[in-house]
């Protein structure tokens, strides 16, 4: 964030090194679109997407609803875990362009993320899922990038909800 507004400072700052520029008066639709960039969020490809919430409150209240904290709990965290890797196997198919393992391993991502209630990631995963079954890998880094971001949001609620 800085007060010099130039092209050229622009520039120079990104050429430094940095992730992104915002010039001064910050304006709140620059702040959110940085942020979304952070995030790897693509606005004009998940705007139907963010308007849903990130974990559909009714599965979650299902799963809590026994009031068996310790199962619910662990479900949590198994989620958390076996996602993170699968996330990382996803990442490493999309970088090798394994459309097969794409499809497969973003269905796998998309069930157990529709399982839980997170409908964020499950329609991104769904999104590169179909994209690889029909050969088109030309936004699979871009969705991926996306599906990281939302799970990291989708995280920190879920953890949240264990400290409830």
């Amino acid at each position: 964030m800085t007060a010099n507004t130039q092209e050229d400072d622009r520039a120079a700052c990104l050429e430094s090194g940095m992730d992104d520029f915002i010039s001064k008066p910050v304006q709140l639709k620059e702040l959110h679109a940085a942020l979304n960039r952070s995030l790897g969020i693509n606005p004009e490809s998940t705007d139907n997407n963010t308007k849903k919430p990130l974990l559909a409150s009714a599965q979650i209240n299902q799963l809590r609803g026994n009031g068996l904290d310790d199962e619910f709990k662990e479900i949590i965290s198994m989620y958390i875990d076996q996602t993170r890797e699968q996330l990382c196997a996803l990442e490493k198919s999309v970088n090798e362009k394994d459309i097969a393992s794409i499809s497969s391993k973003a269905h796998q991502i998309k069930g157990s993320s529709a399982n839980l209630g997170a409908v964020q990631i499950s329609d991104l995963c769904s999104l590169l899922e179909d994209n690889a079954k029909v050969g088109n890998l030309s936004s699979s880094e871009q969705l991926l990038n996306e599906i990281y971001g939302t799970f990291d949001r989708t995280k920190v609620q879920l953890l949240a909800l264990l400290e409830e």
